[in-house]
């Protein structure tokens, strides 16, 4: 997502909103594309739970 190893969670949400509308395929992109970067979210959000 191109976002450093110590984002936040906040960081990490507005990134992805940001990716998001332009990676979505009912936005003309790929769905492969987008599972990925909804991936990346959850693996980012989940890494930084205490």
């Amino acid at each position: 997502m191109g976002l450093p190893e110590d984002a936040t969670a906040d960081e990490i949400k507005t990134r992805y909103k940001d990716l998001s509308k332009s990676m979505h395929p009912d936005r003309g992109g790929s769905a492969d594309a987008f599972s990925e970067l909804t991936a990346a979210r959850d693996a980012a959000l989940t890494s930084r739970q205490p």
